[in-house]
């Protein structure tokens, strides 16, 4: 930027399709080469929808697995196994590992999160639930991997998921879900005037991965966090230990 506060660490930047298990693995490969520990990882990749394919059912990725769910949730799960190690070897009181869920986790299916292909994949299209089922999955994850480190007895690293509230952002404009006479002047209204700012919307997330003495202070870790860095008490499949592994 040029100011005189900012970092002088320098910025090195890789792009992967989250949905690509391949992709993931060979940049997160060639990431943690380049680095000896890591600070924070923030979980953040995500789409509302990816269509349909030609024969009107949900699109698949490359893997062969439900597109949303694949990029906002198992890309994310494959990104931090391979970075696991690089995470305990913080010099900082804690690592910090963010996952970006929603509100929409409240809007999943009946049972939860799907835990076969043929469920997860043949899942009627038209609505917002795949969307809310891979928030709800980060959730989850936020829970399982918690307890897995504890009975590691590895303290190092916590682990939280957040919603950032109704931001002000572009995800809105690629969401072929909201009816088509709400994109243009009434979308930009609302952005404007109802939504949280890009910036606002950003603060429980860099709460929970900067606010490091405050988090170990406080021993947030397996939490769900709304705006601003309120914790809420998720949907009930959350809590479902049996979900969670």
């Amino acid at each position: 930027s040029g100011s005189k506060s900012a970092s002088s660490g320098s910025i090195a930047t890789l792009v992967v399709d989250m949905s690509d298990l391949k992709a993931v693995r060979i940049a997160t490969k060639s990431y943690a080469q380049s680095i000896r520990s890591l600070d924070m990882l923030f979980l953040n990749a995500g789409i509302v929808s990816a269509g349909t394919d030609s024969a009107g059912q949900l699109k698949l990725s490359v893997d062969g697995i439900e597109k949303v769910f694949a990029t906002n949730h198992v890309g994310h799960q494959l990104l931090y196994s391979l970075l696991e190690s690089k995470l305990l070897q913080t010099k900082t009181l804690a690592a910090r590992v963010v996952l970006t869920s929603s509100a929409s986790s409240f809007q999943s299916y009946d049972y939860g999160v799907a835990t076969d292909l043929e469920t997860l994949n043949g899942a009627p299209v038209g609505d917002m639930k795949p969307y809310g089922q891979s928030k709800l999955a980060q959730i989850l994850f936020a829970k399982e991997l918690t307890r897995r480190l504890a009975e590691k007895k590895e303290k190092k690293i916590l682990v939280n998921a957040y919603h950032p509230g109704c931001a002000s952002t572009d995800i809105w404009d690629k969401n072929d879900l909201i009816p088509s006479f709400l994109h243009g002047p009434v979308m930009r209204f609302f952005k404007k005037n109802v939504m949280w700012s890009q910036k606002d919307g950003a603060l429980t997330m860099l709460w929970l991965g900067a606010a490091v003495e405050d988090l170990v202070a406080k021993d947030v870790r397996g939490k769900y966090w709304h705006p601003q860095a309120q914790e809420v008490i998720p949907q009930p499949w959350a809590h479902d230990v049996t979900l969670q592994k």
